[in-house]
């Protein structure tokens, strides 16, 4: 049971003080009440009066009759223009039922109709085209904690039948959770590492995604019917999921897609100026601090400085300057990390903690000069991260010929460590004042952790963004908003 929205309520859309509501069925009561908003129909002739005239500008020295006369004539073609899109999408919806089974339950390809990739034609449509132009719509965006509760969403929307037909909804999902590329995700250990892989190599998937994105248009599809479907199709269902999301009325993420800012940027999510709609709020504090949170151990990054150190002493003669001296300026940041031992030293079976400011923990470590946006900079821009990962691999199993590090499997862990590291400092240079870092000792090893304690205030500049949002402070306690 969640707390909903007071935005949408009738109420409000008539002027009169508006209530909030709690029920049972948050997700049936938030898209009917989404479909019924006026703002939905006053958000599309915006719209589309920014795409036929985006730049007039009203003259001092024009009568006003002459401007109310421009006013009705931009409305009725911005009204031709809806419907013609709408009846673009019917008879879009219409042609493609003959190749997919829609059901309450899921959306499916007929299997006599599955694409051979080798044969998959690109269906580039003028609306496709269109997306990638700046839109000045609003959208509403509906988070919550899972995608199965995010799925419940898109059930609802189904059971609407012709009412939610003219109504575009997109899911932004992560790579990993919708990837169909089986070698792709059988090769990468982490989330940073199968991100880095997906941009940086050629997938035939994503080379034609433009019939899944046209599908996914015309009929709302959870996560597993954009694999399901994405396979039939022979179609990245990331990519065309992110694809429809400029020109959707409204978008379901999970939590990290909305509070974490790279994710979002990526996904093209915008909150400001949007309608933020949080579910299951209850789990938010732990949800926002953990996108804001990141951890790695002295080991790991024991094994990052050596990993560096022999990648510099290989490939010397093949970097220029400034790739040498950042790599460099890479392994004396992860060496410094990697000898922060002093606590629980000698002490077996005892753990210790302690808790610092970042600037506290940063001098500490002697980092106060460190470069940590150039290192950044150069760890997310290029493919460094996937070539010393490469490069890792092959010492690993070099030790293991050599059964140097035949006592210690565990080290293959670390061959992803640079991703590790990358999360890390960028996490600190996100981080607020009132963020503290952690490290917990003990004899097998030690961690750092920089946890953040300003949740709250990353999601109050969310909310003050947004247009409306179903909670103006962060609930404190679980019970608080269910």
């Amino acid at each position: 049971m969640s707390r909903v929205s007071d935005s949408l309520s009738p109420q409000r859309a008539q002027g009169r003080p508006s209530q909030s509501y709690a029920v049972y069925s948050p997700g049936k009561l938030i898209v009917k009440r989404i479909l019924i908003a006026p703002r939905l129909r006053d958000n599309r002739l915006k719209d589309a009066v920014s795409r036929l005239q985006p730049n007039v500008e009203r003259g001092a020295n024009v009568p006003l009759w002459v401007q109310r006369s421009m006013e009705s004539q931009l409305r009725s073609m911005a009204e031709e223009l809806i419907k013609s899109e709408f009846d673009r999408i019917t008879a879009t919806r219409q042609r493609l039922k003959m190749d997919f089974t829609v059901t309450k339950d899921g959306v499916r390809l007929r299997s006599a109709v599955k694409r051979e990739r080798e044969r998959a034609c690109a269906t580039e449509s003028e609306a496709s085209a269109e997306a990638l132009l700046p839109r000045q719509k609003i959208q509403i965006i509906v988070c919550s904690r899972t995608f199965s509760q995010l799925n419940q969403y898109i059930r609802e929307f189904r059971r609407l039948g012709t009412l939610a037909e003219h109504v575009k909804i997109g899911m932004a999902t992560g790579r990993s959770h919708v990837c169909i590329n089986t070698s792709a995700r059988a090769r990468c250990q982490t989330n940073e590492e199968f991100n880095d892989y997906c941009r940086n190599t050629s997938c035939d998937f994503r080379d034609d995604v433009g019939p899944l994105a046209e599908a996914a248009t015309c009929f709302p599809m959870d996560v597993e019917d954009l694999k399901a479907v994405g396979t039939g199709l022979c179609s990245c269902p990331y990519y065309a999921a992110a694809k429809i999301v400029p020109e959707c009325d409204v978008i379901l993420a999970p939590y990290v897609s909305v509070f974490n800012e790279s994710i979002r940027e990526n996904m093209g999510i915008k909150t400001e100026g949007n309608i933020l709609i949080v579910d299951e709020a209850h789990n938010l504090m732990n949800a926002v601090a953990e996108a804001q949170s990141s951890l790695v151990s002295v080991k790991a990054m024991s094994a990052l400085s050596l990993q560096c150190k022999s990648y510099l002493a290989k490939f010397h003669g093949r970097l220029d300057e400034k790739q040498s001296s950042t790599i460099a300026d890479i392994e004396k940041v992860a060496s410094t990390l990697s000898e922060y031992r002093k606590l629980g030293a000698g002490e077996p079976g005892k753990v210790e903690a302690e808790e610092l400011s970042i600037p506290s923990f940063i001098v500490a470590l002697g980092l106060e000069n460190a470069k940590f946006h150039e290192l950044v900079a150069f760890l997310v821009s290029g493919d460094f991260c996937k070539k010393l990962r490469s490069f890792a691999e092959r010492l690993w199993h070099g030790k293991l010929k050599r059964s140097e590090a035949a006592h210690d499997p565990a080290q293959n862990n670390y061959v992803s460590a640079v991703y590790e590291f990358r999360h890390f400092i960028s996490t600190i240079l996100s981080a607020g004042k009132h963020d503290r870092i952690l490290v917990s000792s003990a004899p097998g090893d030690t961690t750092i952790e920089l946890f953040s304690v300003s949740a709250g205030a990353a999601y109050d500049g969310h909310c003050n963004n947004a247009q409306m949002n179903s909670f103006k402070r962060l609930p404190r306690e679980r019970g608080a908003w269910c």
